[in-house]
Protein backbone atom coordinates (compact mmCIF):
# COMPACT_ATOMS: atom_id res chain seq x y z
CA UNK A 1 0.00 0.00 0.00
CA UNK A 2 1.03 3.59 -0.62
CA UNK A 3 0.93 6.28 2.05
CA UNK A 4 1.39 10.05 1.95
CA UNK A 5 3.07 11.39 5.08
CA UNK A 6 2.93 15.05 6.10
CA UNK A 7 5.11 16.00 9.04
CA UNK A 8 4.70 19.52 10.43
CA UNK A 9 6.82 21.02 13.18
CA UNK A 10 7.41 24.55 14.39
CA UNK A 11 10.47 26.75 14.78
CA UNK A 12 10.98 25.53 18.33
CA UNK A 13 11.16 21.82 17.46
CA UNK A 14 13.06 22.39 14.22
CA UNK A 15 16.45 20.61 14.22
CA UNK A 16 18.07 23.98 13.50
CA UNK A 17 16.99 25.08 16.99
CA UNK A 18 18.68 22.14 18.69
CA UNK A 19 21.82 22.63 20.77
CA UNK A 20 23.62 20.34 18.31
CA UNK A 21 21.87 20.73 14.91
CA UNK A 22 24.11 18.18 13.16
CA UNK A 23 23.10 15.40 15.55
CA UNK A 24 19.47 16.57 15.49
CA UNK A 25 19.35 16.44 11.67
CA UNK A 26 20.87 12.93 11.65
CA UNK A 27 18.11 11.70 13.95
CA UNK A 28 15.44 13.74 12.16
CA UNK A 29 16.35 12.43 8.71
CA UNK A 30 16.59 8.76 9.75
CA UNK A 31 12.96 7.97 8.74
CA UNK A 32 13.78 9.11 5.21
CA UNK A 33 16.08 6.09 4.84
CA UNK A 34 13.19 3.64 5.20
CA UNK A 35 13.89 0.09 6.34
CA UNK A 36 13.15 -3.52 5.41
CA UNK A 37 9.42 -3.05 6.02
CA UNK A 38 8.98 0.47 4.60
CA UNK A 39 10.22 1.67 1.21
CA UNK A 40 10.54 5.44 0.75
CA UNK A 41 9.46 6.40 -2.80
CA UNK A 42 10.13 10.11 -2.49
CA UNK A 43 10.44 12.94 -0.01
CA UNK A 44 10.19 16.72 -0.25
CA UNK A 45 10.64 19.53 2.23
CA UNK A 46 9.27 23.02 2.74
CA UNK A 47 12.00 24.48 4.93
CA UNK A 48 10.31 27.81 5.66
CA UNK A 49 7.00 26.00 6.28
CA UNK A 50 8.64 23.44 8.59
CA UNK A 51 7.05 20.55 6.69
CA UNK A 52 8.20 17.27 5.17
CA UNK A 53 6.13 15.40 2.57
CA UNK A 54 6.92 11.74 1.92
CA UNK A 55 5.43 8.94 -0.16
CA UNK A 56 6.16 5.46 1.16
CA UNK A 57 5.13 1.90 0.46
CA UNK A 58 4.43 -0.83 3.00
CA UNK A 59 1.94 -3.53 3.89
CA UNK A 60 2.52 -3.01 7.61
CA UNK A 61 0.94 0.10 9.16
CA UNK A 62 2.68 -0.60 12.48
CA UNK A 63 6.00 -0.35 10.64
CA UNK A 64 5.09 3.23 9.67
CA UNK A 65 4.54 4.15 13.31
CA UNK A 66 7.85 2.61 14.31
CA UNK A 67 9.73 4.33 11.47
CA UNK A 68 8.26 7.77 12.18
CA UNK A 69 8.85 7.83 15.95
CA UNK A 70 11.65 10.44 15.66
CA UNK A 71 9.12 12.86 14.13
CA UNK A 72 6.26 12.21 16.55
CA UNK A 73 7.84 14.11 19.42
CA UNK A 74 8.68 17.07 17.17
CA UNK A 75 5.25 17.83 15.74
CA UNK A 76 2.23 16.51 13.89
CA UNK A 77 2.52 13.44 11.65
CA UNK A 78 -0.39 12.79 9.30
CA UNK A 79 -0.51 9.40 7.54
CA UNK A 80 -2.90 9.13 4.59
CA UNK A 81 -3.38 5.99 2.49
CA UNK A 82 -3.25 6.88 -1.21
CA UNK A 83 -3.36 5.14 -4.56
CA UNK A 84 -2.28 5.94 -8.07
CA UNK A 85 -4.93 7.87 -9.95
CA UNK A 86 -4.70 5.34 -12.81
CA UNK A 87 -6.22 2.74 -10.46
CA UNK A 88 -9.25 4.94 -9.81
CA UNK A 89 -9.84 5.46 -13.52
CA UNK A 90 -10.24 1.70 -13.94
CA UNK A 91 -13.07 1.43 -11.43
CA UNK A 92 -16.66 1.16 -12.65
CA UNK A 93 -17.74 3.63 -9.97
CA UNK A 94 -15.47 6.27 -11.45
CA UNK A 95 -16.98 5.76 -14.91
CA UNK A 96 -20.48 6.13 -13.46
CA UNK A 97 -19.42 9.28 -11.63
CA UNK A 98 -18.16 10.79 -14.88
CA UNK A 99 -21.52 10.08 -16.51
CA UNK A 100 -23.52 11.68 -13.67
CA UNK A 101 -21.45 13.37 -10.91
CA UNK A 102 -24.56 14.31 -8.89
Amino acid sequence: MLFHITHTQDHITCPLSASNPEVAFASYSSPLDGNEQVKILGSWISGPGHQVFTILETDDVAAITKLLRPWMSLGDVKVTPVDKFEILKKLDAFDKYLEDPM
